[in-house]
């Protein structure tokens, strides 16, 4: 090599390590690495699956378009959960919901900092600047400078006494010159120039002809396109309801869980992973019959998918049942809702929907097996039957005769079809009938059936096939238009901002009953033929029970619609305002 190529490749290199320096030290500077970004920093112990949210008051308003969040599917120890500051104007109180419903906590500190602004909240310091809500049940100091919170309802949250106004500029005021930061970008500059000298130097590409050349840049653009990817066009969340990881933030002080943070961050957000998911899921699914997903998908018969999760599938192989103790506790809490219900003139009833599992067991593959006998919903019944008089709706047994004739579930999807859901109206109506008697069932001969194919299935995206495996069903058209109407929609401080509210008003006949519903997805194909009896309905997606609802909307029926693979649910205690003394 003459030293005139020489020359060249050492001038190539330097200027590849200036550049890769002046990267670096602009990508750091805007990066978890620099210190300037505002952040909470939150570190807890939680004894159950929880979710924690962050909200800041923008404008003497809670600004849910900025809301962040963590959640987590087991109990946990020294979680640190940190959220990013938005750069808010007229930034007011910050506030920190924890859970969607009761739950114990122990926060070992919250921390705020960033710019030229780091404190930190323990122990008494803690409860004097976060004034809890009344759906907290007790807040006190533990072990010296830990904060125990037992949350009581589905509102609990901690809101901050100061304004961030106050402490704006501080948290804001970013340093024009970092030499810490300046420091790693040249680090990794210098071996930037000697990765590249040292390949230049010994592979001596200008000796290769054009086409060796292009090939060579091709394999490194091929190897580099992901990460291409995910500068110019992020990923989105289709294969799944969840978001995806964030960038985690870096910290001295846990800098050997860092790279596992950052492998997991970039294993969610990989350019191209939604194209190279579905294709290698396709493959699966198509040549092996089985799921790219164990943990999420069960691949059955005849292309039918189950949920594996147990957060939705439950002990779908009945390997448990409840204790008298359980079966007593929810007893007492279903009678202590109706009680409550009851002396306000509010007619209390209890819809429990059925899983794919118990309609549909026969297209599992061979190698589960359900273990014959009662299981949990048989056993409650049976109990409630005997012991309660709270009205219970059920429509397993119904679902299970007319699956001989229809479907009523869909194949690709945790949730029952327009047919399944028409069917849980009728019994849900039935009931309601004994109390109600002036309200009548649709009849089919009021609507006409039409098949659609719709990119919907749950379970397909989980396995992203959703636009492969299609929800087939057939949807009713009403035959003549309903004189039911979206209604003004009214804001609940005691709902969670998250939780799925839909209002209905029937404005042909107002002197009609009004409707509180709480509920799952299950309800989501009932609600249309339902709204269709009442002045006005709420359907609100959660199971937490609201003062405030039955305050503003003065309900003649309260209904609690809960799939059975939840019911666990109902061994909570009720909210506080629920509870009789």
């Amino acid at each position: 090599m003459n030293k005139k190529r020489r020359y060249f490749y050492i001038l190539i290199a330097l200027l590849a390590g200036i550049v890769t320096s002046f990267i670096a030290y602009v990508a750091f500077s805007h990066s978890d690495l620099s210190s300037n970004i505002p952040r909470v920093e939150i570190n807890i112990d939680a004894d159950r699956a929880s979710i924690i949210q962050m909200i800041i008051e923008q404008n003497d308003v809670y600004n849910t378009n900025e809301l962040r969040e963590i959640r987590w599917s087991d109990p946990v120890n020294s979680l640190k959960i940190t959220f990013e500051l938005p750069p808010l104007d007229n930034a007011g109180k910050l506030r920190i919901d924890f859970g969607m419903s009761r739950g114990n906590f122990l926060i070992h500190y919250i921390r705020l900092k960033g710019g030229h602004f780091n404190r930190t909240w323990k122990g008494e310091a803690l409860i004097k600047d976060f004034n809890p809500t009344r759906h907290i049940d007790s807040l006190y100091v533990a072990n010296g400078t830990d904060v125990r919170l037992v949350a009581g309802g589905p509102d609990a949250f901690l809101e901050s006494n100061f304004s961030l106004s106050s402490i704006r500029d501080e948290l804001y005021r970013h340093q024009t010159f970092q030499p810490d930061i300046l420091f790693f970008a040249c680090i990794i500059g210098l071996f930037a120039t000697i990765i590249f000298a040292y390949v230049l130097l010994r592979l001596n590409p200008l000796k290769y002809n054009h086409l060796h050349l292009a090939y060579v840049i091709i394999f490194f653009l091929f190897l580099l396109a992901p990460g291409i990817k995910m500068l110019v066009s992020p990923e989105a969340s289709y294969s799944e309801n969840r978001k995806l990881t964030e960038k985690p933030v870096f910290s001295i002080g846990r800098l050997f869980e860092y790279p596992k943070k950052l492998t997991r961050y970039f294993s969610d957000n990989m350019g191209f992973r939604t194209a190279l998911t579905t294709t290698f899921s396709y493959f699966q699914f198509k040549l092996f019959h089985s799921s790219a997903y164990p943990g999420k998908v069960i691949v059955g018969k005849d292309s039918w998918l189950y949920s594996s999760d147990p957060e939705i599938s439950g002990d779908y192989r009945n390997q448990s049942l409840y204790t008298e103790t359980q079966l007593s506790t929810i007893r007492q809490n279903l009678e202590e809702l109706h009680a409550w219900y009851a002396a306000r003139n509010i007619k209390f009833y209890l819809m429990i929907t059925p899983s794919k599992f118990r309609i549909y067991p026969e297209y599992l593959p061979d190698r589960i097996r359900i273990k014959p006998g009662e299981n949990k919903l048989d056993q409650l019944l049976a109990y409630m039957q005997t012991n309660s008089k709270v009205p219970i709706v059920t429509v397993h047994n119904e679902l299970i005769k007319a699956k001989k004739d229809t479907q009523v579930f869909y194949a690709h999807d945790t949730h029952w079809n327009f047919e399944g859901g028409y069917m849980g109206y009728q019994q849900l109506m039935k009931t309601l009938q004994a109390d109600f008697p002036q309200l009548s069932i649709i009849s089919p001969d009021y609507f006409t059936r039409r098949l659609i194919h719709t990119p919907n299935a749950d379970l397909s995206r989980m396995l992203a096939l959703q636009s492969i495996l299609l929800n087939d069903e057939w949807t009713f058209d009403f035959k003549e238009e309903p004189p039911v109407r979206p209604d003004t929609p009214v804001s609940y401080t005691s709902v969670f901002p998250f939780s799925e509210t839909k209002f209905f008003r029937n404005k042909a006949n107002t002197s009609l009953p009004r409707l509180v519903i709480y509920r799952d997805s299950f309800a989501n194909l009932i609600l249309p033929f339902l709204i269709h009896h009442f002045s006005r309905s709420v359907f609100i997606w959660t199971y937490e029970h609201s003062l405030e609802v039955t305050e503003k909307e003065k309900p003649d029926i309260v209904i609690m619609e809960i799939v059975e693979y939840r019911l666990d649910r109902i061994l909570e205690k009720n909210p506080i305002d629920f509870r009789l003394p």
